[in-house]
């Protein structure tokens, strides 16, 4: 395992003109931006009356393990971005400070700040690229001081979503597409350039920049990295899930399904739904703090 002085003084040393691409989940931050996002729309789909229909995305992203195809991931995508339709773009964008806010700044690690800084005063262009959405994206961006964004794009037609996911989504060979466009602008060729990632997904963009770091690698990732003698660094100073984090998780799964059922029976006995959209917005709030860190082996 590098330590991060060692990487950071290798920075330092750089003298090409180049880009340093960052993930964002489980890079940047611990745990996974999609599912601060989702509680906060779920949320605002249970203020809609799509109770169910929101608390399905959460069950899907709890229950979500993708560590041999990235066909799953792209349907988690689909289907959250399903529960968007008719949703104003500024209503999400909202969402995402509101994500940012109460879980994902938390999460944040010192180590990636210092990361980010280092690459800064070596001279390199700064670009976060990530199959998340430029909702999750764009508070934290904001904070690290990174201007440049790579994402997932949703569809926006006359100020709001249509439901769709334009392709290609950044993601696998969708992120290498971009990456490469990216350095392209900036004029340095990707053997130059730096990518930090912590998934097996990435590899495509991790074997053709000349600095691969693979950060708190997955298993597979780790024995990728090992094999190619590329530098590991871990993070923990917002640590990774413990026993207690694992099982709030599980308090959380079963939270969210009881309140699905508890919504389904509210409807049959003719309760106002916005009495019952509150109940569920009160207990969301209450268990948010459980993904901040989770660590369910989502790639992307």
């Amino acid at each position: 395992m590098t330590t991060l002085e060692q990487h950071l003084q290798s920075i330092a040393a750089s003298e090409q003109p180049a880009v340093a691409f960052f993930d964002l989940d489980r890079t940047l931050i611990a745990g996974y931006s999609i599912l601060a996002l989702a509680m906060e729309t779920a949320a605002q789909g249970a203020r809609r009356g799509k109770l169910a229909q929101s608390a399905q995305v959460i069950r899907d992203i709890l229950k979500h393990n993708v560590y041999s195809s990235g066909s799953n991931y792209h349907r988690l995508v689909r289907r959250m971005t399903r529960t968007l339709t008719g949703v104003s773009e500024t209503t999400l964008s909202a969402l995402g400070e509101q994500a940012y806010h109460k879980h994902l700044a938390k999460a944040l690690y010192r180590e990636a700040i210092a990361l980010v800084e280092a690459h800064r005063a070596a001279g390199h262009k700064l670009v976060i690229v990530s199959a998340a959405s430029r909702y999750q994206i764009d508070p934290i961006a904001r904070v690290l001081g990174i201007e440049e964004i790579c994402c997932t794009r949703l569809e926006v037609v006359d100020g709001h979503f249509t439901g769709k996911v334009i392709a290609p989504l950044c993601f696998g060979e969708g992120k290498l597409l971009t990456a490469r466009r990216s350095a392209g602008l900036h004029k340095a060729p990707l053997k130059h350039c730096w990518f930090y990632s912590d998934s097996s997904d990435d590899l495509p963009l991790l074997r053709n920049v000349g600095h691969p770091v693979a950060v708190n690698p997955t298993d597979k990732l780790g024995a990728h990295a090992r094999a190619n003698n590329w530098p590991q660094l871990q993070f923990s100073t917002r640590g990774m899930p413990s026993l207690e984090n694992i099982a709030r998780t599980v308090l959380t799964a079963q939270t969210v399904i009881a309140t699905t059922a508890v919504g389904m029976l509210s409807r049959r006995l003719g309760r106002d739904r916005f009495s019952n959209a509150n109940q569920l917005t009160r207990l969301l709030g209450d268990i948010g703090s459980a993904f901040a860190g989770l660590d369910c082996e989502i790639e992307g």
